[in-house]
């Protein structure tokens, strides 16, 4: 799987070494491929088929580079590298490589997952139609029964009920469909890319910097969770049977529960507490639901919501929460101040690249800068991550993308989420959320693009998923704001959709995301399978499914489990 064959042809009388370097490690040298003897003779390796790839043939006794050439593989294929010297001129001759691809290499690898989507799809229609037609007939069965009432000389309203009975009830709240629907999703979306995501490149995470699919999936949960912060809590603590300090003991409470479970997720095949990893998702979303709410709880007792919502209607979800903002941009503004400021021994100040073989191999130790230097001194190199992202292609040192560092950035991007959630709670007409949404959405997504200059690795700060930087942070809230206007008025405002049946995982999230964790490689979860992208992106979905499916089957069973 993503790999191809590729057999050397060399004609030279000279033993001849191979050097490749992929695309996507940033100015790293060439490294040894194989070794090609005196020719005649024939020799094939294995190349990878990810990422387009740069060759360099060089004479084994001086070093000196023969040819060079650049190739990006196709998975499965089959290519022919002829090498031999020609007579250029008169008493001269030149050394020629030349690669051809063998016909009849017709494999696509990424037809499963059109296939798989195809399917996708069909299925979401047929469940949108049938219910459709479960809604049409029971609106026609209901108006029968009308017209049977009418028809018996009665009428539809409880004569028991008093009209100031009714009136004297609270009127009904809805919940916000597009909210839990995008969380489903996301959880499911999760699980799949958890499980191997079919084995495709792009829907695994990224090595360094740029973005894939898969890095965006952690900080919009996050991202969610301060959306619900801010509904659960819409209501100021007078006006709720607890009091600040029950609130308080609630916050700690399932703080503490969510950093034990992400260590019991952590623990799954350790052999000692001295490598036991303490970062975890888990503890992340634990430490920054533990900052976020306790600021909406203590610093809600100081806003003065009615005089300012008088003055400045359209600013009364900013204004009013300037003391919460004013700490929100504090976490931030301290990691960016201590990434690119804090010296770390044997690197260069505000080196932010993933070391090893970045830049020439010239910052072998200083993965991470700052971020990876703080989590060896506090945790200590046996207590984080020791398979980063980055380790294969850049062969680099342990480095965890839990870190503590990506704290502060993680905090911040469930205060924008805390944001959203005011403008779902503070404005009352669907235009008025929709292009607020929309709006600090475009804005996030272009402080974003200015930080990193629209580019992959040349910016400020580039978007990069491993130290939680501020572009990346920025990127996911703007793409999570924007996805959630559209949800919102596919769902909540057009009613096109209900959300259907992404939004069962979204009422036990957590029961979904520690059994898939916990679960992981156990039957029936899955199984071992052959290593073809079919194969391996069944397995994905059939996890996938059978998760979705558990959540389906506590929902009908109304078996809701919450922290």
């Amino acid at each position: 799987m993503d790999t191809a064959s590729l057999f050397i042809t060399s004609q030279l009388a000279l033993p001849t070494q191979l050097f490749y370097q992929v695309e996507e490690c940033e100015k790293c040298p060439l490294i040894p491929l194989v070794t090609v003897p005196a020719g005649p003779h024939n020799t094939s390796v294995t190349v990878s088929t990810i990422f387009p790839t740069a060759f360099a043939l060089r004479d084994v006794q001086d070093g000196s580079q023969i040819c060079s050439f650049n190739e990006h593989f196709r998975e499965y294929g089959r290519y022919n590298l002829h090498i031999n010297r020609t007579v250029s001129g008169v008493g001269s001759s030149i050394v020629k490589c030349n690669l051809t691809e063998e016909e009849g290499n017709d494999h696509y690898a990424n037809t499963p997952i059109y296939v798989a989507l195809a399917i996708a799809l069909g299925w979401l229609l047929l469940w949108q139609v049938i219910r459709w037609l479960v809604v049409r007939r029971q609106a026609r069965m209901e108006l029968q029964h009308q017209f049977a009432v009418v028809a018996s000389g009665g009428n539809s309203v409880d004569s028991s009920t008093s009209s100031t009975d009714t009136l004297s009830l609270p009127p009904p709240t809805r919940r916000v469909q597009s909210l839990d629907t995008f969380r489903g999703l996301t959880l499911l979306l999760m699980v799949f890319v958890n499980n191997g995501g079919g084995g495709y490149w792009f829907l695994n995470h990224t090595p360094w910097n740029g973005l894939t699919i898969a890095d965006l999936l952690f900080p919009w949960f996050m991202f969610i969770m301060g959306v619900s912060v801010a509904i659960s809590m819409r209501s100021s603590p007078k006006k709720t049977s607890l009091t600040r300090m029950q609130m308080m003991v609630g916050i700690l409470r399932r703080s503490a529960i969510l950093f034990l479970l992400g260590l019991v997720i952590n623990s799954s095949g350790y052999t000692s507490m001295e490598t036991l990893r303490i970062p975890s998702v888990l503890g992340r979303f634990s430490v920054a639901y533990l900052v976020v709410a306790t600021c909406q709880v203590v610093f809600l007792k100081y806003i003065n919501q009615s005089t300012i919502f008088a003055r400045w209607p359209s600013l009364m979800d900013i204004v009013p929460f300037w003391p919460i903002w004013l700490v929100s941009l504090a976490f931030p503004f301290t990691q960016v101040l201590v990434t690119y400021l804090l010296p770390v021994p044997g690197c260069p100040t505000g080196y932010v690249g993933p070391g090893g073989l970045h830049d020439n191999a010239s910052h072998w130790n200083c993965t991470g800068g700052a971020a990876g230097y703080l989590d060896r001194v506090w945790l200590g190199n046996g207590h984080i991550y020791q398979t980063p992202t980055c380790k294969a292609i850049y062969q680099t040192q342990a480095f965890d993308p839990e870190g503590i560092l990506g704290y502060l950035s993680s905090i911040f991007l469930v205060f924008l989420g805390l944001q959203a959630g005011r403008i779902l709670t503070l404005f009352t007409e669907h235009r008025q959320r929709v292009i607020r949404l929309i709006g600090w959405g475009l804005g996030l997504g272009l402080i974003a693009g200015i930080l990193c200059f629209f580019t992959k690795n040349d910016g400020w700060i580039p978007v990069n998923k491993n130290m939680w930087s501020l572009s990346y942070i920025l990127t996911s809230a703007s793409t999570g704001l924007l996805i959630l206007a559209a949800l919102y008025v596919l769902i909540d405002v057009l009613d096109l959709w209900t959300g259907t049946p992404f939004f069962y995982p979204s009422v036990n999230s957590i029961v979904i995301y520690v059994g898939s964790e916990v679960l992981s490689g156990l039957f029936p979860f899955s199984w071992q399978m052959p290593q073809n992208h079919a194969a391996q992106l069944f397995m994905s979905l059939w996890t996938t499914f059978i998760w979705w499916l558990i959540s389906f089957l506590l929902y009908r069973r109304k078996v809701f489990i919450a922290i």
